[in-house]
């Protein structure tokens, strides 16, 4: 078939030449040799270089794809250079790229100091490594599609960003991302932290980042080591703590360190920091390494939160950090001696808003842990006055001493104070929760002897008798019934009438 282009059946290296400017692929003139890349060859390495030049004289390029769509290759191997550090990006654009063959590749290689910035779609075939030692920043703007692992290699930089400015990352890749070298970070004008990762399962090594400026949405963490880290920068406030929220679809264990706390915070500049650390799902998270945590811990749906005998766990001096119970479990593991990790100014307690189970477990020497408060009910301004707070809470202390107390200790109970106007009249909200104290080990909760388990508070909760002035009834039974006998139950007994 005399005339026909004929692709290429064995592996070749396509060099881009043009120094500047807009160019397309299907140019041979743009390529070392003068022939251009089929994008049928799964075996082709395709080699974009050159300088980015300077901020006053810049030298890009815009590389386009006009060939295939998609455009079938092995390996993206990147070595731009930026000697005077202008920032500076060449731009790779138009039709989607698939990654296929063996041990596909995206490569910042190790002279590579400038920077990149892919417009192409990237489609995943197989297992995928993102590596390289270069400095230049790789962005990755438009969908990553498949559904096959990405492995992060190297002390490269590779970010995750969004279609347009302050758009959602466009991926909709699915597999798990394990960063065993380098940064992978996200677009700071995007939304990308959202929504890059859905809930893919992310792991880390020693020495390895996954940063973002903004809210960060992962799946499962898990491995020995690295950093996540989620605070702005580029605010006045600097190191503004941003949420972290992870979609626990199965069970992880990670030993790195989580950090959204505001470092300017201990100082009053952010006084009103809010960022949380959220736990959904279905599975086990499990932190064994040490949390920054600027304020609450959120735990929610079916997840379970582990927080390990390893584990440190600071909040920020001046805000005060809750566990909030929206469902699921919140596990604190005190067996390895470690005590008192949730204190935090005297701030730190437990809010109810769905239900589930708190479990405090104790050292074989006895162990206490101390909270501000137990939280019932929300400030609301719309009647019927007094709605519960959906589930019920259960507060485990699992005694583990062959000698001493695994004691629970919170200061008060406390509710919102607000009121209600209406026909003349004025209200308290009447909130309640139905929380359940449950000791295991020793024997039942606030049992006669050395060893049993228990709940302390150094504040008497209060009682109020019903039809006060103000209505203000704290206490009340788990049946709804308005009362000064108990407000929760231990081992099935009302609380307000349990004496240990």
């Amino acid at each position: 078939m005399c005339g026909l282009p004929i692709a290429a059946t064995h592996a070749a290296t396509f060099t881009w030449t043009l120094p500047s400017g807009p160019g397309n692929w299907s140019a041979g003139a743009n390529w070392l040799g003068g022939t251009p890349p089929s994008g049928a060859n799964a075996t082709d390495v395709l080699l974009f270089a050159g300088s980015v030049g300077t901020t006053i004289a810049p030298t890009i390029y815009t590389a386009t794809n006009n060939v295939a769509t998609p455009f079938i290759l092995n390996e993206l191997r990147l070595n731009a250079t930026d000697a005077g550090a202008s920032g500076l990006a060449h731009i790779l654009d138009g039709g989607a790229l698939r990654l296929s063959g063996t041990a596909p590749k995206i490569t910042q290689s190790a002279t590579g100091t400038g920077k990149f910035t892919i417009n192409n779609a990237i489609e995943l075939t197989a297992a995928t490594t993102f590596g390289g030692d270069g400095t230049g920043e790789v962005t990755l703007n438009q969908t990553i599609s498949g559904a096959y692992d990405i492995t992060k290699t190297g002390t490269s930089i590779f970010r995750f960003g969004s279609p347009a400015n302050g758009a959602p990352s466009a991926n909709t890749w699915m597999g798990n991302l394990t960063i065993s070298g380098g940064i992978i970070r996200f677009n700071n004008n995007a939304d990308s932290g959202r929504t890059a990762l859905r809930g893919n399962a992310v792991s880390l090594v020693a020495g390895s980042f996954l940063t973002v400026q903004s809210e960060l949405r992962s799946g499962t963490l898990s491995g020995a080591g690295g950093t996540v880290d989620a605070r702005n920068t580029t605010l006045a406030q600097n190191l503004d703590g941003q949420d972290i929220v992870i979609y626990a679809l199965k069970d992880g264990s990670y030993a790195g360190t989580i950090n959204n706390r505001n470092t300017n915070n201990a100082a009053g500049v952010d006084p009103d920091a809010t960022a949380k650390l959220v736990i959904r799902g279905t599975g086990t998270q499990t932190f064994t390494g040490t949390m920054l945590l600027e304020k609450d811990v959120f735990i929610g749906g079916s997840a379970t939160m582990v927080l390990s005998a390893a584990a440190a766990l600071f909040t920020t001096g001046s805000t005060s950090g809750a566990i909030i119970m929206a469902g699921g479990n919140f596990r604190m593991d005190n067996t390895a001696g470690t005590e008192n990790r949730l204190r935090d100014s005297g701030g730190t307690g437990l809010d109810t808003t769905g239900g589930g189970t708190f479990t405090l477990t104790g050292h074989s020497g006895g162990s206490t842990e101390v909270l501000a408060r137990i939280q019932m009910g929300t400030a609301t301004a719309i009647s019927p006055f007094g709605k519960p707070r959906s589930g019920a809470l259960n507060v485990v202390v699992e005694d583990n001493a062959a000698v001493g107390v695994t004691q629970l200790t919170f200061a008060s109970l406390n509710r919102e104070n607000a009121s209600y106007v209406g026909n003349a009249a004025l209200h308290w909200l009447n909130q309640f929760a139905t929380i359940n104290f449950v000791g295991t080990g020793g024997g039942a909760l606030g049992a006669s002897g050395t060893n049993a388990p228990r709940v302390v508070f150094t504040l008497a909760p209060a009682t109020q008798t019903t039809g006060s002035t103000f209505g203000d009834r704290l206490l009340r039974n788990t049946d709804g019934v308005d009362t000064s006998v108990g407000w929760a139950t231990v081992n099935g007994n009302r609380f307000a009438v349990y004496d240990p």
